[in-house]
């Protein structure tokens, strides 16, 4: 499914730059000289379908520090997904607590993995650079099986 626009927290637009330079949308008007395009944007939970959500399995989310702005638009998404894994990338200069603070109200729990098997612990999370999110009582049956294939 592609949507057309670039995913946040609410159903705006906004101003991209055009350079090679920078990849990181402005909000708020830019200056006289830049060159720039008018970005719509929308929030998952506006754009994808009922049914979709409830058969969505995993998100890739990769925004350069705004997954909390992303994940804010996907409220409705993250509780209709029982199955859902979410992965995204950490940058160090991004605070994770938002991020986690919205995902564990959701019942999901955030991890890394550690020799190939999902770790909770903040030492894990804190060194890694991708994350991954999935429920807490589908967390289990996901240690079994990447466990199982590991072992196989």
């Amino acid at each position: 499914m592609a949507i057309q626009a670039a995913a946040t927290s609410a159903s705006h637009s906004a101003s991209l730059p055009i350079s090679p330079l920078s990849n990181r949308m402005i909000e708020e008007p830019a200056d006289a000289n830049s060159a720039v395009t008018e970005v719509p944007l929308t929030t998952l939970d506006r754009d994808l379908d009922p049914l979709f959500k409830q058969r969505l399995s995993f998100l890739k989310i990769d925004v350069e520090g705004a997954e909390a702005k992303v994940l804010a638009g996907a409220r409705e998404t993250l509780a209709a997904s029982p199955r859902l894994l979410i992965m995204f990338e950490r940058l160090k200069r991004t605070p994770l607590e938002p991020l986690q603070r919205l995902l564990t109200g959701h019942g999901y729990a955030v991890f890394a993995l550690s020799d190939g098997l999902p770790d909770e612990s903040p030492r894990a999370i804190a060194a890694a650079h991708d994350l991954f999110a999935c429920r807490e009582d589908r967390l289990d049956t996901l240690v079994r099986r990447v466990a199982g294939v590991a072992r196989a």
